[in-house]
């Protein structure tokens, strides 16, 4: 059980390098487009919309397409699954210290979570969809619905993209990584 509490500890002390890397990411995306970085804030707070946010960046000028802004929006997502993608063979096929392997698996993890919030707005209704009463709403504000929008993605395709991540890399995290650390 000491093992899962370290991971526990080491996963929200990663949480502060997830929201760089996350704002980061959208930041390098959009300076490809000329843009000027005026804030990375990697703290959790409301943003100017009133929107509550993980963390934000903010810029200025750049000049893109619907399509470009699209990648700029997708750009955390494809860093989450790019890490995730790497470490898991990593932490599943290399005899690690267990102090190496906390830390990856706990990065691995964030990672995971990350790109989970933002494909588990696909799970909500499409701008243009009709939905039941009980179906949640559209959020257009997040990152998943932007890139979907502008990349001219079928929602549908985006609910599959969501699914794999969620239950596929969600179960081999869970087996690589928090089985165990419960055993150990």
């Amino acid at each position: 059980m000491l093992p899962f509490l370290w991971f526990a500890l080491a996963a929200l002390l990663l949480w502060l390098p997830q929201n760089v890397q996350h704002e980061g990411m959208h930041a390098l995306a959009a300076k490809r487009y000329g843009a000027s970085i005026t804030k990375l804030w990697p703290f959790p707070s409301r943003g100017e919309d009133g929107h509550f946010r993980f963390a934000y960046v903010l810029w200025e000028g750049g000049e893109y397409t619907d399509r470009e802004y699209g990648w700029i929006s997708a750009a955390p997502q494809i860093a989450n699954v790019a890490v995730t993608v790497l470490l898991l063979p990593l932490l599943h096929l290399v005899a690690l210290p267990a102090a190496l392997f906390t830390i990856l698996g706990a990065w691995a993890v964030v990672n995971w979570f990350d790109g989970s919030v933002a494909l588990a707005t696909f799970y909500r209704r499409a701008p243009d969809e009709e939905s039941p009463s009980w179906w949640p709403g559209y959020a257009e504000h997040t990152d998943g619905w932007k890139w979907q929008r502008c990349l001219s993605v079928s929602p549908w395709v985006c609910r599959g993209l969501a699914v794999l991540w969620h239950g596929g890399v969600g179960f081999v995290l869970w087996r690589v990584v928090i089985t165990t650390l419960l055993a150990a």
